[in-house]
């Protein structure tokens, strides 16, 4: 095994607290040393072998350990399934190749199984695609706003599956996942559904001159967002359950829902927040040092100044879209710089999954319409309001559907501090940790990526019958 010293560029500074997160997911059966020609109905179950330095977990073993006694996702995960894998590869499939995606004519030869599984999510008779009109703020730069959406409805359906996703992503972020269940799992009868936020992917952007950047005029537009989504999409099929399935800010403008409007729709019958941003780590989270919380405290009374100036639009410290944020690599016996293998090195802030997050990034300069960039002023502002009306213990003590919050131990990004808060004051809520695991435990490297998707379906299988 070779020897190993990992590095990494440096992370951007919050405030842009979920910038560059686009889009990791499309690369399929990349894995497993498959040849780039390989079809896309390769089983690479158990074929995944790594030679790493960073250890991850294995429940029942001592890498597994928290370092904290709150309980473990080890405890509750079951039956085994069969997820995608993911492995080591030699490079990224060259940009200038690739046609874009949406639109472009899918090959049955095309050159690299991204594009496989890209011209599958995009072409397959089973899933459909369409959009809806969002709420149009008063004070809106745009004539419009249309929220782009993805779904698929199973034949034999059990449960539907609303997936509300984090900044920056799009719904081909989650192709891997859609084929895990649609493909791999289709015995358990899910169907899927999920949008893209307002001001990404492939909704409308909310500064036509500047798309780069993160903004929103109102965090309640996104919650409203939601609520017509679920109304107009999701249960005219009138579905025997509907859980959510919502990550980072997904997971508070779900978190938000549940507040306001399930108290009377009643649209979900459990939910799992996956790193729900309840709060923000550097301005919220007691888990940060001091000299961090009072650098992004300092930022958000710059960002509420320029709000107050009427410049919300502007950047902080961030700026657009950055190829190269959060690639890391590793150093050779001589100390010269190479690729890390798949799970190896600090990973970033995101994941330990270097070939997911290199996906992630090639992605995006694949399709360009999905690039975004830091967050503005007023996203900050509006997002940091929105976090304390979440840690209202009056406001959450109301939600009494099943919530799992599964809180990533590595967090940096969000506040893990305030995720138990809240569960704690949500009557029907449990909180666990998956091991090891950054900010985006569904995208992590396989071993902890199983575990996650393992203890997903537990959870909502428990709850098929109320």
């Amino acid at each position: 095994m070779r020897t190993a010293t990992a590095r990494r560029t440096n992370t951007p500074t919050t405030p842009a607290i979920f910038g560059s997160v686009l889009l990791l997911a499309l690369l399929g059966e990349m894995a497993c040393g498959v040849p780039q020609t390989a079809a896309l109905d390769t089983d690479c179950s158990g074929k995944c072998e790594q030679t790493v330095t960073w250890q991850p977990p294995v429940c029942g073993t001592p890498s597994a350990a928290l370092s904290s006694d709150l309980p473990s996702i080890c405890d509750h995960v079951a039956v085994e399934r069969d997820w995608s894998c993911a492995a080591d590869l030699a490079e990224i499939p060259p940009v200038a190749f690739a046609p874009h995606l949406v639109g472009a004519r899918c090959r049955v030869d095309l050159a690299t199984p991204v594009e496989q599984l890209a011209c599958w999510l995009v072409q397959d008779d089973r899933l459909t695609f369409g959009s809806f009109k969002g709420k149009l703020s008063k004070k809106s730069r745009v004539p419009s706003v249309e929220i782009a959406y993805a779904k698929f409805e199973h034949p034999q359906e059990r449960a539907a599956i609303v997936l509300v996703t984090g900044r920056t992503e799009s719904y081909l972020k989650y192709a891997e996942l859609i084929r895990d269940i649609v493909e791999r799992n289709a015995d358990l009868g899910y169907s899927l559904y999920i949008l893209d936020h307002r001001g990404q992917g492939f909704s409308t952007r909310l500064l036509p001159d500047e798309p780069q950047k993160g903004y929103v005029e109102d965090f309640d537009n996104y919650v409203a967002d939601l609520d017509t989504f679920l109304r107009t999409v999701v249960h005219p099929e009138r579905h025997r359950r509907v859980f959510a399935l919502a990550h980072s800010l997904g997971g508070g403008i779900t978190a938000r829902y549940l507040q306001d409007y399930q108290p009377t729709t009643d649209a979900f019958d459990a939910a799992i927040l996956t790193s729900p941003m309840l709060g923000i780590a550097a301005v919220d989270g007691k888990e940060r040092n001091l000299v961090g919380r009072a650098v992004e405290g300092a930022s958000l009374a710059l960002a509420r100044g320029l709000v107050a100036l009427g410049r919300g639009t502007w950047y902080l410290t961030d700026r657009d879209y950055d190829p190269d944020w959060g690639v890391w690599s590793c150093s050779a016996a001589d100390g010269a710089p190479r690729r890390c293998d798949e799970g190896e090195g600090e990973g970033n802030s995101l994941t330990h999954s270097l070939t997911r997050h290199e996906m992630h990034r090639w992605l995006r300069l694949y399709e360009p319409r999905i690039q975004l960039g830091g967050a503005t002023a007023r996203w900050l502002v509006e997002s940091y309001a929105a976090t304390q009306t979440m840690r209202d213990a009056g406001r959450s003590s109301g939600i009494e559907i099943p919530v799992l919050v599964l809180q990533a131990e590595l967090e940096s990004i969000v506040s893990n501090p305030d995720q138990r808060a809240v569960c704690a004051a949500m009557p029907n809520c449990r909180l666990e940790v998956v091991p090891r695991a950054s900010h985006e435990p569904i995208f992590e490297v396989d071993e902890i990526r199983s575990l996650y998707l393992n203890r997903l379906v537990t959870f909502f299988e428990a709850h098929l019958d109320g």
